[in-house]
């Protein structure tokens, strides 16, 4: 077995695609996502084509179950260091574009964030991703609703006065 430190890891390893995305999202009066419109660039570096452009739709649809959903993607190829997986789905990077529109969707809508959220959870057997060969693709199991409800359960017992400091921010002082 190779044992490196990360500075070493970072030194020979690769960077991670990078995404870049634009968001189109509606919402009804109570803060359910009713269209979701994502186009995303994935910056590939200079070698074949990662899934990380396409795995962002997929990710962001079972997470946040919109009940419409159009996505777009583009992968190109760059003059930068070669590119390659990390330790995460790339996919999930679709979540640092979709979260600030929730945000600011619950900040507009006097919403609750942690309820808006617990609105667009899947549950159960998720529906996710584009229909192959005309059938849709279902998670296995999702608890996402109980693990907002138990944060949520934590974070109120916690002791001090906790204010929206900026965007998703919480301030704490205890």
């Amino acid at each position: 077995m190779m044992r490196i430190s990360r500075e070493e890891e970072h030194y020979i390893g690769r960077g991670r695609p990078s995404l870049l995305g634009r968001m189109k999202v509606g919402f009804s009066k109570e803060g359910r996502i009713t269209a979701l419109d994502m186009y995303v660039i994935c910056d590939n570096g200079p070698y074949d084509m990662v899934g990380d452009a396409f795995s962002s739709g997929r990710i962001v649809s079972v997470l946040y179950q919109p009940q419409a959903m159009r996505w777009r993607s583009v992968t190109v190829l760059t003059n930068t260091p070669p590119r390659s997986a990390q330790s995460s789905p790339g996919g999930m990077q679709g979540i640092a574009i979709m979260e600030p529109v929730l945000a600011k969707a619950a900040r507009k809508l006097g919403v609750d964030q942690v309820a808006l959220r617990r609105l667009n959870a899947p549950a159960g057997k998720a529906p996710f991703g584009p229909l192959v060969g005309g059938k849709q693709a279902y998670a296995t199991s999702a608890f996402i609703k109980e693990a907002l409800d138990r944060g949520a359960e934590q974070f109120n017992g916690m002791k001090g006065n906790c204010t929206p400091a900026s965007g998703t921010v919480l301030k704490c002082e205890v």
